[in-house]
């Protein structure tokens, strides 16, 4: 292997910065550029793919001058807009090159770091998620095969909105320990009902719980019908966008696939163990009428009521009190079937309100997920 590529290649895998690849960043941007520039054009023609023609150096060749493409563009804007310091990872994979901030917030297993890539010139922006701990790689993986299943489904195309979007998955490698990480399209504007909660503690209009709940047991109907059960429907994995009237389930980590009798024993979400059906619990599997279950705690949380009792404030209209009652019965006596739990709430809401119209609900400003 050529030291000189081999050099150049370590370099930009260590860059955390655009001084880390081109050297000094500082000063004016008229004394910037040139010296960027220079030192570019020193590295390309070290790395260039012509200059190396064997077979391992080509692919490492075309590798690195993929990424100091990316570097250089990324440098070159920082420079123009007196910003060097701003600290930025190009990560390449097989599909796109990312320009990764380096700050992240936890989210549950995962890190999350916003990011950008490019399609025909055009940027996007992305949450690139890493497993935090290797051994909850299998979680990962579990997740990005729900979401292939469910992407594969003959009804995919009528409820992908409901789904958060996979741009691709890889194992991230760093320091010899292996992780795997997904690229997701980032969410602006979005809200977790734990979010929505937390802004209106004493609950929200039973109107904007009915279409919120409607579009939840739309997504569990799809994915029971696709033969996933998401076996985490808790509020912060339910997420909408408040004046669209969009919804969207995520975090599908302890998903199940009904087909092969996925076994759940242990693998629930600590944080809300009392919201998970007691016999699902005791026999350790999940099930269809566990996602109806939780759906509906979700629901009477956002009401202002108590989602493990399942009591619900008088303000809340009597015939929801009581239908919210059979949703939340024991074992088989509550719903099993959310297309058919769906019918009978918009049988409920009709006859509460009559013919639906269109509720207008917002958040207070405040900054969204």
């Amino acid at each position: 292997m050529n030291k000189e590529l081999e050099s150049i290649a370590n370099r930009l895998a260590n860059a955390r910065t655009s001084a880390d690849v081109f050297g000094d960043m500082g000063g004016r941007s008229e004394e910037v550029l040139p010296r960027l520039k220079k030192s570019y054009h020193a590295l390309v023609r070290a790395a260039h793919p012509d200059l190396h023609p064997a077979p391992d150096e080509q692919r490492l060749a075309q590798q690195t001058l993929k990424q100091l493409i990316e570097w250089y563009r990324i440098a070159e804007i920082q420079a123009r807009s007196g910003s060097p310091s701003q600290k930025t990872i190009c990560l390449q994979t097989r599909r796109h090159s990312y320009q990764v901030e380096d700050s992240y917030k936890q989210n549950g297993i995962f890190n999350d770091y916003p990011c950008r890539f490019e399609i025909n010139g055009h940027s996007h922006p992305a949450i690139l998620q890493v497993i935090r701990d290797p051994q909850d790689n299998e979680l990962a993986q579990n997740e990005f095969n729900m979401l292939k299943t469910l992407e594969q489904s003959s009804e995919a195309t009528k409820f992908s909105a409901y789904l958060p979007v996979l741009i691709e998955a890889f194992l991230y490698q760093e320091g010899g320990i292996g992780r795997l990480a997904g690229v997701f399209e980032r969410l602006d504007g979005w809200h977790s009902l734990a979010g929505v909660h937390e802004a209106y503690p004493d609950g929200i209009d039973p109107k904007d719980m009915a279409w919120i709940w409607r579009r939840l047991l739309s997504v569990l109907g799809f994915a029971h019908r696709a033969g996933v059960i998401h076996a985490a429907v808790t509020p912060d994995n339910v997420l909408i966008l408040p004046e669209q009237h969009g919804l969207m389930l995520v975090n599908w980590t302890l998903a199940a696939d009904s087909r092969e009798h996925w076994e759940q024993a242990g693998r629930i979400d600590p944080e809300y163990g009392s919201w998970y059906p007691t016999e699902m619990l005791r026999k350790g599997y999940v099930t269809y009428g566990a996602d109806l279950g939780m759906s509906a705690r979700c629901m009477v949380e956002l009401l202002g009521g108590d989602p493990v009792s399942g009591w619900l404030p008088r303000s809340t209209p009597e015939r929801l009190r009581q239908f919210f009652r059979g949703c939340l019965l024991p074992g088989r006596k509550g719903p099993q079937e959310a297309w058919a739990l769906k019918q009978d709430f918009d049988e409920c809401i009709e006859r509460l309100w009559g013919e639906r119209k269109f509720h207008p609900f917002s958040m207070p400003a405040r900054e969204g997920l």
